[in-house]
């Protein structure tokens, strides 16, 4: 199991927020994708900004978020 915080990107807060979702560790994430978990923390209303979407692409991609894209 990889634990969030060890993905590039993915800090405490974030990885609070992704748990909240029911995204509790990377396997998930990577199973989910970025686009569909940043849709469930939108729906929640805890991120809703580009600045999370890219944080989450870079965390799959395992590059630093102002490099996606």
């Amino acid at each position: 199991m990889t634990e969030l915080e060890d993905l590039v990107n993915i800090g405490p807060a974030l990885a609070r927020d992704l748990r909240a979702v029911g995204i509790p560790d990377g396997e998930t994430l990577r199973a989910l994708g970025a686009e569909a978990a940043a849709e469930h923390l939108e729906t929640a209303g805890l991120r809703d900004c580009t600045h999370a979407r890219r944080a989450l692409d870079g965390a799959l991609a395992g590059v630093r978020w102002t490099a996606s894209r």
